[in-house]
């Protein structure tokens, strides 16, 4: 994607759009409220890039097409009720709304099997009905194999297993992600279903809500699109940054919610926390943080690659993934130091006392647990920042 100061296109608000007394801006920082056009710079588009799909979503609509790449307005265009957010792209304003045809959770074993086909690019082929069902779910952002499913009135993502896993994924997941509330980080609500010998975590979806005549959608922006960065600028992915963002468009009283986040982070050794495994919500240009996904630790050895950098810099030492350098500008997130001390302290010994049972109430195997000992019990060692 180049990064050229040329603009790349141009985007303009409808002028009866911006009649109606509810209109709200596509994307508050990007593309404000207002008549005239707005020029795109290349790789910056904002909410836009938000709802369009990620590297799975691409590969599913690759296969469905049977070619090896699309373009980019075509990745747009598909139709697809179940994007991230509340936008929808069609080629006309008159262009009907996509029909809504989420799978329903008793689909998950075939849908399982034909995202498994896609990910191990295997020649046989998947069922059209069913191809159609993926293709539908697939469009929310990330690399790992997944969907959006319906159960019980909620709209939930599957997150399959993938060709390249080396323990339960769904498990590990889900057990970091309840010791990170444990932790006083916010997540959705989770739960894990058993296909077979392979384990799906499902995570209720925060920018849907179930009402009387269909799903009402929340407007949402990554934390790359909040601060405006290209995805290919990772010098400058840093939480100091969303922090001065979350403050500029009233979300000042949730940084302290960042600031666990980033913590959690270090604490579980989560590298993948780059800036679009965050997400805020938008209603006008009121802002607010989503729940916290995608927290997955990594394990480490005893002396070996124990202080790794983060995705995003964390403090005056850049992105060193130390409790030290969350503390240095702890200000920039609205902590006084000996409050922020306070949070990290506590946190580290949730994390000592609280991963091993977290871990087992989740059903990851001995094993697996012993891979990811050393992750948490090396704070021991220190457990004052």
């Amino acid at each position: 994607m180049s990064d050229s100061s040329e603009p790349s296109g141009t985007f303009v608000y409808g002028r009866r759009y911006l009649q109606r007394p509810e209109c709200q801006p596509v994307d508050p920082v990007l593309l404000p409220l207002r008549p005239d056009p707005i020029l795109l710079t290349p790789g910056h588009f904002g909410a836009i890039r938000d709802a369009a799909p990620d590297y799975w979503g691409r590969c599913v609509l690759e296969y469905a097409k049977n070619v090896t790449e699309l373009h980019e307005m075509d990745y747009l265009l598909d139709e697809n009720a179940c994007r991230i957010g509340n936008l929808d792209f069609r080629v006309s304003p008159l262009s009907p709304e996509p029909a809504f045809t989420a799978p329903y959770l008793a689909s998950l074993e075939d849908l399982a099997k034909a995202a498994e086909a896609i990910d191990k690019e295997r020649p046989d082929a998947v069922p059209e009905k069913i191809l159609i069902l993926l293709q539908q779910g697939s469009s929310i952002g990330g690399a790992r194999p997944k969907t959006t499913v319906i159960d019980d009135e909620e709209m939930w993502i599957a997150k399959f297993p993938a060709k390249d896993d080396k323990w339960s994924n769904a498990r590990v997941e889900a057990a970091a992600m309840r010791l990170a509330a444990l932790c006083g980080v916010t997540i959705p609500v989770m739960r894990i279903v058993r296909l077979g010998k392979k384990d799906v975590l499902l995570a209720r979806r925060f920018d849907r809500d179930f009402m009387e005549h269909g799903w009402a959608r929340k407007g949402y922006l990554s934390g790359l699109s909040l601060a405006d960065w290209n995805e290919f600028e990772h010098e400058r992915f840093s939480y100091l940054t969303l922090a001065d963002k979350m403050r500029e468009l009233g979300a000042a009283g949730q940084l302290e919610e960042l600031f666990r986040r980033m913590v959690f982070n270090i604490l579980c050794r989560n590298t993948d926390d780059h800036p679009r495994n965050h997400g805020f919500f938008h209603q006008g240009a009121t802002l607010s943080i989503s729940p916290a996904f995608d927290i997955t630790p990594t394990p480490c050895t005893p002396g070996v690659g124990t202080m790794p950098n983060l995705a995003m810099a964390v403090g005056m030492r850049g992105k060193e993934a130390s409790r030290e350098n969350a503390l240095s500008v702890c200000a920039r997130f609205g902590l006084e130091s000996e409050e922020a001390s306070n949070i990290v302290l506590t946190m580290t010994q949730t994390c000592l006392s609280a991963w091993e049972e977290t871990f087992g109430l989740e059903g990851v195997s001995a094993k697996d647990k012993a891979r990811f000992a050393h992750t948490f019990e090396r704070w021991g060692e220190h457990a004052h920042p």
